[in-house]
C-alpha cells in the first residue's frame, strides 16, 4: 500500500493526525478522495434514528436504557 501511495492522512477530532488506507479502487475518470476521517462512534446515531422514523422521546428512552450511545 505504501508503494502505491494507497495511505492518506487525516486531522481526526480526537485521535489527533492519523493514517488511514485510502480507496483500493482508483478510476482515472472518476477519482474517489475520501474527505473526512471515519465518524466517531455513535456520531450519527440520533441522525440515523430519525430518519428511521423514531421520535426524540423514542431516541432518549433507547440512550437511558443504553440501548443507544
Amino acid at each position: 500500500m505504501k508503494a502505491r501511495g494507497s495511505f492518506i492522512g487525516f486531522d481526526h477530532p480526537r485521535a489527533g493526525k492519523v493514517r488511514m488506507a485510502g480507496t483500493p479502487v482508483r478510476l482515472s475518470r472518476t477519482p474517489s478522495v475520501p474527505r473526512t476521517p471515519a465518524p466517531l462512534h455513535g456520531q450519527h446515531t440520533e441522525e440515523v434514528l430519525r430518519e428511521a422514523g423514531l421520535t426524540p422521546g423514542e431516541i432518549e428512552t433507547l440512550r437511558a436504557t443504553g440501548a443507544a450511545g
